[in-house]
């Protein structure tokens, strides 16, 4: 770099210009001098001047920003802190909100339990006293059962004695009547055969 190159490097990395920015600022001004529109040493002060100043007043703004972003982060941690807290709180209510629904559920689960078993008490004792009568019901049918059958049986035996009656009397009217057949077929032939003799006879004496 020539002197002048130098001294614009230098007067940019004074502003606060990067390496790389300064570097280029004064590798131009080769372009400018090669055009005859090279800056004068009087020109690179006013410069340099102006940049000290736009540098001060950056740097200026640069704390009013870290001051106002410092202000930023502890309002922001202060209402993190303060939100945290709250949360803190509302969870500390809802466990204990939960907490006493739990016990309220644990206790009504209690009594739907005591009920049930109750009820299944009554249920038991219910379906005991309905076998109950269902036993006696059909201890009772059985009985009217046995009753009828009995009935029946003696009126079976009583149609068997008749219809034995009824046959011994048929029985016997039929020999009665075969009797009579047999002896008026007898008759019969006797005299048919005594008819016959005697037609026999009275052809041979004609």
């Amino acid at each position: 770099m020539t002197t002048m190159q130098t001294e614009v490097y230098d007067a940019f990395i004074e502003a606060g210009t990067t390496v790389e920015k300064a570097r280029a600022a004064a590798e131009s001004l080769t372009e400018y001098r090669r055009t005859d529109e090279m800056a004068t040493k009087a020109d690179i002060a006013a410069l340099r001047a102006d940049l000290i100043t736009l540098g001060a007043k950056t740097d200026t703004k640069i704390a009013a920003l870290g001051t106002r972003i410092t202000e930023l982060d502890a309002r922001t941690e202060t209402k993190i802190a303060e939100l945290d807290a709250k949360i803190e709180t509302k969870i500390a209510e809802l466990d204990a909100k939960i907490d006493r629904l739990d016990a309220k559920i644990d206790t009504k689960i209690a009594e739907l339990d005591a009920k049930i078993d109750r009820l299944d008490a009554k249920i038991d004792t219910k379906i005991a006293e309905l076998d109950a009568k269902i036993e006696t019901k059909i201890a009772e049918l059985d009985a009217k059962i046995e009753t009828k059958i009995a009935e029946l049986d003696a009126k079976i035996d009583r149609l068997d004695a008749k219809i034995d009656t009824r046959t011994a009397e048929l029985e016997a009217r039929i020999a009665q009547q075969e009797a009579v057949l047999t002896w008026r077929i007898t008759v019969s032939i006797g005299i048919n055969l005594a008819a016959l003799s005697l037609a026999v006879a009275i052809l041979k004496f004609l």
